[in-house]
């Protein structure tokens, strides 16, 4: 069994376009949270690429999913 299996990670297919990957510092900055905010966000759920201790986003994560609840505007 491969590590990506173990950790319940998806492996990248070879015929699979690179995606952009954004930092938590990009994120902050283009979500316009503080980054407390973020690693609270990222501890309940959001999706997140990690490489050692570096921690990334793919931007199409965030197109897929809402991370504010916008029902009340």
């Amino acid at each position: 069994m491969s590590q990506a299996k173990r950790h319940g990670c998806k492996e990248a297919s070879v015929n699979e376009p690179l995606q952009p990957l954004m930092t938590i510092a990009n994120m902050c900055k283009l979500l316009n949270l503080s980054r407390p905010k973020l690693n609270n966000l990222i501890h309940e759920g959001l999706s997140v690429i990690r490489f050692g201790r570096a921690v990334q986003f793919l931007l199409t994560s965030l197109q897929l999913c809402r991370i504010f609840d916008t029902s009340g505007i």
